[in-house]
């Protein structure tokens, strides 16, 4: 398919790293950052999440190869993208580690969820919060 044929890359500067996913398949980011950092899980700055979250673009076992604090969703549509199916692979970890969602697309049905009082639960349950500074739309 070429929407997967896309670029995804690694950012690395002054010790800090950030992932640009684009529209590649998780197992082939998988593949690579094993084949380039061993199994050992990477820690980065900042991930641009695949395919405007698909919940098909994000796997556990990319989550469980790389990890981030930030976490950021492009574009997207009003209804699946960004999927709770992603985010859910991004956060529900098992862990205590505070993670950041970063969303400019507000109109999403699962962005706006997130930000209603139904949304506060989910939030702490699995110890996330949703930024509220993004005020730019753009589309890769």
């Amino acid at each position: 398919d070429e929407n997967e044929a896309s670029i995804a890359l690694m950012w690395e500067s002054g010790g800090k790293r950030a992932i640009f996913m684009g529209d590649a398949e998780p197992d082939d980011v998988t593949d690579s950052i094993k084949a380039i950092y061993g199994d050992k899980k990477l820690e980065v700055e900042a991930i641009k999440v695949s395919h405007h979250g698909s919940k098909h673009s994000t796997s556990k076992s990319l989550m469980n190869q790389v990890d981030s604090g930030h976490y950021f969703f492009t574009g997207g549509n009003l209804s699946d993208k960004p999927s709770f199916e992603a985010i859910m692979k991004i956060v529900n970890r098992g862990d205590e580690r505070k993670r950041t969602l970063h969303f400019n697309n507000k109109e999403n049905k699962t962005v706006k969820v997130l930000a209603s009082e139904a949304g506060v639960a989910v939030k702490k349950k699995y110890h996330f919060e949703v930024a509220e500074n993004n005020e730019c739309k753009f589309e890769y």
